[in-house]
Formats: structure tokens, C-alpha cells, sequence
């Protein structure tokens, strides 16, 4: 489990848990007197899509000088 928010301040956790482990979770939430969102894991379409994103964000950062060498392989992909 990783969280945001220390020292008193608010913040999110996220835990990660198997089927089996699902019980346990949902004592816990009743054990701290939070309400816990539960979010399924991203579909397959969701993760490639967000990958494409990231790679056109990085592709923006090139210098314009630089693009012509990396041109040949991109029109590979």
C-alpha cells in the first residue's frame, strides 16, 4: 500500500490485493471508519492507450535538429 499525505496533512492510499484478500479489505475499511473505493485494474486498451500518450509526449521533447535521426525508425513502427 502506498499513500500521499503525511505528517497530519490528507491524502490517498492505494492497495493492491488479490480475490482472497478481498474479505480482509473490506475489514479493514470497517476497522479504520473509512469508505474505500474499489477500482478495478486498467483494461488492456486503456494501458496501450496511455502508453501511446506518454511516447508522443516524449517525442515532443526532441530537439527539432534531432528528429531526422530518429525518422527511419519511427516509420518502421
Amino acid at each position: 500500500s502506498g499513500r500521499t499525505g503525511r505528517a497530519g496533512k490528507q491524502g490517498n492510499a492505494i492497495l493492491l490485493y488479490t480475490s482472497s484478500q478481498r474479505r480482509t479489505v473490506r475489514s479493514l475499511e470497517r476497522d479504520v471508519g473509512c469508505k474505500f473505493e474499489f477500482v478495478s485494474a486498467p483494461a488492456m486498451e486503456e494501458v496501450l492507450e496511455s502508453s501511446a500518450e506518454q511516447v508522443v509526449a516524449t517525442l515532443c521533447g526532441v530537439h527539432p535538429e534531432s528528429v531526422q535521426f530518429f525518422t527511419p525508425t519511427a516509420q518502421k513502427l
